[in-house]
């Protein structure tokens, strides 16, 4: 789950293993347009948006304990 900035829930279906990352995006299509070597995307699925002026992003896991995040 991610918490800040936006919500978004990871699927069930998605593994991540130590040290991967995982790409959200609004459009699949328009992100491998623009680039093309990217992988493990989601598209859509989050409500709220970024703030331009930067923010923190937190994962967590199923019991509110953090797992990693950052500041933008």
């Amino acid at each position: 789950l991610i918490d800040r900035g936006i919500a978004f829930t990871i699927p069930p279906d998605i593994s991540m293993a130590a040290g991967s990352f995982l790409v959200l995006a609004s459009s699949r299509d328009g992100l491998l347009a623009r680039s093309p070597e990217a992988t493990n995307i989601v598209e859509g699925g989050w409500t709220g948006k970024l703030s331009n002026s930067g923010e923190r992003v937190r994962l967590v896991n199923a019991v509110d304990e953090t797992i990693d995040e950052i500041r933008y």
